[in-house]
């Protein structure tokens, strides 16, 4: 007996072994950085403790025409959490979803840098759409205040140019000193003209 080729396909979207596996490491790169404090997993509020709102939960209040929950708004401002971990940067912009830039962009980079870029060769995982955590954001020692969206995302930019630099030096087994200055600062010395 033969498959019907118009029926949909379980494989793709069904978990292998391989993706457990990735699941896993996600939860104890998690489990890691929650040793600090707190961890917003945007993407995947269900792995970490406590749980969180998943990013669509807040999309859907802002596409009602309601604004970032201002207890939400309050956590991060006050940079609550250890670190933020996001799958890309279109999560903070939403503006392909809402059809506008959300203020989250700016309430999250002027409390949070860009700390970290997960292994890009790792396997993505599949919910509809192929979906990887990939950067990790922790607290800035000195926030950002007034700043345009402009300069944020010019600020974004060079700190992802220093983390994307770090994750290839760690992928050809060259290790960042534990001692280096952190992105966060390694950018504003740059964009001074400092270094």
């Amino acid at each position: 007996m033969s498959a019907d080729p118009l029926a949909d396909r379980p494989e793709p979207a069904t978990p292998s072994h391989r993706a457990e596996s990735y699941s896993r490491l996600v939860q104890s790169r998690v489990r890691e950085l929650e040793k600090s404090g707190e961890v917003l997993l945007a993407g995947r509020g269900h792995v970490t403790t406590p749980r969180h709102l998943h990013v669509m939960a807040l999309i859907d209040v802002m596409r009602s025409g309601l604004a970032i929950p201002e207890s939400f708004a309050r956590d991060i401002r006050e940079r609550r959490f250890a670190a933020c971990v996001i799958d890309e940067w279109s999560e903070l912009s939403l503006d392909k979803i809402l059809g506008r830039r959300s203020e989250l962009f700016e309430i999250i980079l002027s409390n949070y840098y860009v700390a970290e870029r997960w292994d890009d060769r790792e396997m993505d995982a599949y919910v509809g759409r192929r979906v990887h955590p990939s950067w990790v954001l922790k607290p800035r020692a000195h926030p950002i205040e007034g700043a345009t969206f402009k300069e944020l995302d010019r600020r974004r930019l060079v700190e992802v140019g220093l983390a994307e630099e770090r994750m290839r030096l760690a992928q050809a087994g060259v290790e960042t000193p534990a001692n280096a200055p952190t992105t966060e600062d390694e950018a504003a010395a740059l964009l001074s003209g400092a270094r």
